[in-house]
């Protein structure tokens, strides 16, 4: 007799693609995954999206601290994800110049294009 690929309804799940259990992250939750470099081509999707929508997002600390997790990831990174560094920079090409001076505030060193 032959098994199936996935014997349990758990293993079925785990081996669905695509898809993350439960609620989305919450942009805090983002956040800190994004500092600590945990699941970067999964979460970093996730983050332009709403960054695309409110670039100044308050995930937690300040206003804009999610876009500057984003914005802080290596080179490396980008390597493998284009089309999103193209979007984020879109994003950040149209921040005022007032938004633009509170975010170095917070983070001078960022890369900014």
């Amino acid at each position: 007799m032959t098994r199936p690929c996935c014997s349990t309804e758990r293993e079925a799940g785990s081996r669905s693609v695509g898809t993350i259990p439960g609620p989305a992250p919450e942009p805090a939750d983002l956040r800190t995954l994004i500092t600590q470099y945990v699941g970067l081509p999964y979460v970093l999707p996730l983050a332009v999206r709403l960054l695309l929508e409110e670039p100044m997002l308050d995930s937690y600390f300040y206003a804009g601290d999610l876009l500057l997790a984003v914005l802080g990831r290596p080179e490396s990174v980008w390597v493998l994800l284009p089309g999103l560094r193209e979007g984020l920079m879109a994003v950040v090409a149209g921040l005022s110049e007032e938004e633009l001076a509170e975010l170095r505030t917070y983070e001078p060193a960022v890369r900014w294009g």
